[in-house]
């Protein structure tokens, strides 16, 4: 079974693709019908104010960088 807190509680925390190095905050969560769970990761802005491209990543790849949701 799921533990759908557990993925949850990803939302607002900064984190860190291990396969990429992508960095941002999780924005978003998935569950499909397959199960496969994945987070919609925000890098934020660039340097010249412009919100940046969000991409999917399966959880299992993230690594968390901070505790604490932003």
């Amino acid at each position: 079974m799921i533990h759908i807190q557990k993925h949850l509680d990803l939302l607002g925390k900064k984190v860190e693709d291990k396969v990429t190095g992508f960095t941002g905050v999780v924005a978003s969560i998935c569950f499909d019908l397959y199960g496969c769970i994945q987070a919609s990761i925000n890098p934020g802005m660039d340097k010249d104010g412009k919100l940046q491209d969000q991409f999917w990543f399966d959880i299992n790849r993230l690594k968390v960088l901070s505790p604490e949701s932003v």
